[in-house]
């Protein structure tokens, strides 16, 4: 790989539905985007899904999870992907509680929707994606079974 990109990702519930965007270059992946410098992954997923969604912190969402001495709050994983023949992205993925269901797209979704099983795209999905989005499903139904 030439280049190296650092990225973040949102895998955002509601009442046990997750929220992909249909992307016109990625298709269904979750909101998120570049790490601008001197910018810390979290910081960077505030202004993604502001930019992104229309969402405004404690407002429309919360991070998921208390942060402890190694993770941030609402760490999810990190995991690595090419995208083409010459980046590497490593990508700090987040699981976040959406107060709401209305989402603001912008110009880069063709739409979004929030699915309760990832059955209707789980071929169309990219594996990281795939991954993650069933871990974040399984963090739902553990707290349902919790409650």
């Amino acid at each position: 790989m030439d280049r190296v990109r650092f990225t973040v990702s949102a895998y955002c519930l509601n009442y046990g539905a997750l929220l992909l965007v249909d992307h016109t270059k990625h298709g269904w992946v979750p909101p998120g985007g570049k790490i601008e410098p001197d910018e810390s992954p979290r910081r960077a997923l505030v202004r993604e899904l502001r930019e992104e969604l229309g969402w405004q912190q404690s407002l429309d969402y919360e991070f998921c999870g208390s942060s402890d001495i190694v993770s941030p709050e609402g760490f999810l994983a990190y995991e690595q992907h090419a995208a083409g023949t010459d980046i590497l992205h490593c990508n700090v993925a987040f699981l976040i509680l959406s107060n709401t269901r209305l989402v603001t797209p912008c110009s880069e979704f063709r739409g979004y929707r929030w699915f309760e099983s990832l059955a209707p795209l789980a071929e169309r999905l990219p594996f990281n994606v795939q991954t993650l989005a069933g871990r974040a499903l399984a963090r739902t139904r553990q707290q349902k079974e919790n409650v």
